[in-house]
């Protein structure tokens, strides 16, 4: 693909983002808390639109015939894949936008709530968004760098008046620039953030990466041949400065990996914990072959500690048995081990499959699939992380199909034990406590809302884990359930220690609850 080209898809480009930022905008500006959870998405998407024009301008600039003839075709084809990578990604956020606001234009008393919903439960693909463009504009701004540093090279090499310190300080600088856009693009096609995409699970988001790679490959090409034609004061592994001060030394991937340099990516990692790993089993298989004989002059030199008696002389056909034995026993722990290695993928099938079907709200289905992974894990308790969040996973699905009795003996199990309040488990006490007030049992209402008042005002204090404002809610539900229930002195009381300025609003049922919280359902799935 040529520069031509290139402008033109990046005026498309600009265009297809403009759209979409116009549409996310006018979303965030419709629905309470959705700012919140697409923040960081329209950052990313104005950084897009600013690389893009910088592109373009360059490009424009960019008129003489030998303007951007040192760049390969390699890196102009890599480029056009990074810009058709970025397309697609601005056509999936497009049609991920209109099925959100076409579920808020529905009619319905719970329009906002299932908003809120749909924003909480795909707050993964949001995020996963944000991560594919943050990798598009990390594509820009190699690209962008690429063209600099080729413009001022051809620029300098055309004219005689051209070959000043000026000018060759300019060029350096702009390498320098270009080699810090190939490090930066290299870490992001690898980052993964709390909340950010996997490239395992996602295709499109593994495809980017890949393409985001291969860009910086072919700009680390261009830029050793670049520091080649710039005048540099040793040899072209090291490139330096005005003040002559080396700031890249290139080394060869080889060197770099044993040093355990740059070049050690995630994915040589990997490799060398599968060396490992395999190098591991062929020590175990090693250890259950029969023993050699060692020489008496080597066995002499071994200083053994003292027994308290001497040892029976075992035969050679007895010493072949238990060898043969310990083999048995070795390769029976082997299939024990594969069997539990089995279970536990299948179980991480179950929970992707439970994750799924909630997204798609599929609830029968992801309660089918939780109970399943439930009672795979027999013998479990609610101390087990694992266990346990699987128990909050189900709790949760039960209250998202109005099956808040359910709910409860899981929730009042997991709060058993102090050590597994966290923020998630007190507001699933909170939401529990809603339930109950709306069947009018004030009494049992009122002994769930104080375990969840507690836990937050105990995270608060020892950890910070919980906000004056998460405080503040549970406490304002306590003192509605006492007034409720005609404890008209002690509502006054609780209301009295609420934050200044803070006013409670009491939800109509628990799921309106959880789906209007900022953070509960994310934290859950």
């Amino acid at each position: 693909m040529d520069p031509l080209s290139i402008t033109a898809s990046t005026i498309t480009l600009i265009q297809a983002a403009g759209a979409v930022s116009s549409a996310l905008y006018e979303f965030v500006a419709t629905f309470r808390n959705a700012d919140t959870r697409v923040a960081s998405l329209c950052t990313q998407l104005s950084r897009l639109i600013r690389f893009l024009e910088a592109v373009d301008r360059t490009l424009r600039k960019c008129r003489g015939p030998l303007s951007l003839a040192s760049m390969d075709e390699d890196l102009w084809r890599q480029s056009a894949l990074s810009l058709e990578d970025c397309k697609i990604t601005l056509e999936e956020l497009a049609i991920f936008i209109n099925r959100i606001k076409a579920a808020a234009k529905s009619p319905g008393l719970f329009r906002r709530a299932r908003v809120a919903l749909d924003l909480t439960m795909y707050a993964g693909d949001i995020t996963g968004f944000e991560e594919k463009i943050h990798k598009s504009n990390w594509a820009l701004q190699t690209m962008l760098s690429a063209i600099q540093s080729m413009t001022l090279t051809n620029a300098r090499s055309s004219s005689l008046s051209l070959r000043g310190n000026e000018t060759q300080d300019k060029i350096l600088y702009e390498l320098g620039r270009l080699k810090s856009s190939i490090e930066q693009s290299i870490q992001a096609s690898f980052h993964h953030s709390d909340g950010f995409s996997h490239t395992l699970e996602d295709p499109s988001d593994a495809r980017v990466a890949y393409n985001l790679q291969k860009l910086a490959r072919a700009a680390q090409n261009f830029h050793s041949s670049a520091s080649s034609t710039a005048s540099t004061r040793e040899s072209s592994s090291t490139i330096y400065g005005a003040n002559g001060i080396s700031f890249w030394n290139v080394q060869s991937d080889a060197a770099m990996s044993i040093r355990g340099g740059p070049s050690l990516t995630p994915n040589k990692r990997q490799q060398i914990d599968r060396f490992v790993k395999q190098q591991r089993r062929m020590t175990l298989r090693r250890q259950r072959k029969p023993l050699q004989h060692v020489p008496s002059s080597a066995a002499a030199s071994v200083v053994r500690p003292c027994t308290p008696e001497p040892a029976l002389a075992v035969s050679s056909e007895e010493s072949q048995e238990t060898e043969s034995n310990m083999s048995e026993m070795a390769d029976d722990n082997d299939e024990g081990d594969d069997e539990a290695e089995f279970q536990s993928f299948l179980l991480s099938g179950l929970e992707e499959v439970a994750k799924d079907s909630m997204l798609n709200q599929e609830f029968a289905k992801a309660q089918a699939m939780l109970e399943e992974a439930i009672q795979r894990r027999t013998g479990s308790t609610s101390e087990d992380a694992e266990f346990k969040q699987l128990q909050i996973q189900l709790a949760t699905c039960y209250f998202f199909q109005h099956k808040w009795q359910l709910a409860e003996p899981l929730i009042d199990s997991i709060a058993k034990s102090k050590a597994n309040f966290d923020p998630v488990v007190c507001n699933l006490l909170h939401a529990l406590a809603i339930a109950n007030v709306v069947e009018k049992r004030f009494e049992k209402a009122i002994a769930v809302c104080k375990q969840a008042l507690q836990g937050k005002r105990r995270l608060k204090r020892d950890f910070g884990d919980t906000s004056e404002k998460e405080c503040n809610e549970t406490l304002g539900l306590l003192a509605t359930i006492h007034d409720l229930h005609g404890n008209r002195l002690d509502a006054e009381a609780l209301r009295r220690k609420l934050s200044n300025g803070f006013s409670y609003c009491h939800p109509e049922n628990e799921l309106e609850f959880i789906v209007s919280h900022p953070k509960l359902c994310t934290e859950v799935f």
